[in-house]
Formats: structure tokens, sequence, C-alpha cells
């Protein structure tokens, strides 16, 4: 069984340079655990943009996920930034809290 994301366009109109900064802050509700974002990797196929969220077996409880590293830290008063754990490399991420089917989409140019 999979859990997954197709969005209907290749490329998401949020574009960052790459070798441009990579950390997204964000500000949350109080109560809502930061760590719950997890960012993932797109794949990119026939004009759509994909990722698989979550996969899991029937037949054991064995679960797997495609998600990159990422670190948060507090940013002022009600905000946390999110920084991946490594230098992401051109192509296509989301990031998507644990407990929703919301996505943050963005990509990273070649040049």
């Amino acid at each position: 069984m999979h859990v997954s994301v197709e969005i209907n366009s290749e490329h998401s109109p949020v574009r960052l340079k790459n070798g441009a900064g990579q950390d997204f802050v964000m500000s949350l509700a109080a109560g809502v655990n930061p760590n719950k974002y997890e960012l993932f990797p797109m794949e990119v196929q026939k004009g759509k943009r994909s990722t698989i969220l979550a996969t899991a077996k029937m037949v054991t409880s064995e679960s797997t996920k495609t998600t990159l590293a990422v670190e948060v830290k507090r940013y002022g008063q009600g905000s946390y930034k999110l920084s991946p754990a490594q230098k992401l490399r051109a192509g296509e991420y989301c990031l998507s809290p644990s407990d929703s089917n919301e996505n943050f989409c963005w990509g990273i140019d070649p040049k």
C-alpha cells in the first residue's frame, strides 16, 4: 500500500537557484510540532510530479519513506527554521506534515 502525492505539472512555480540558501522559515500555531514536517524529493514523469509519502506492507507492520533529513531550529518567537541536513541538488521537492495531505512544493534550477 502506498500513500502518495501527484501534482499535474512538471515544475513548481516556486523556484530556487542552485547554490542559493535552502532554509525555510515557518510560523506555526501554538502546539504544532515542527518536527512532523518531512522533506520529500519528487520524481518528474509524463508531465507530473509525484512522491511516495509512505509505503506499508499488509503482512507486516514495516513501513518505509523516501524522506530527506531536515534540521529544525527555533527562529524568533513563534517560528521555526527548517534546513535540509545536506545541500539539495537540482530537482523538485516538497515539505509535508506527517499528519496531513498538505504540501509545500518548490524546485531548484540547475543554474
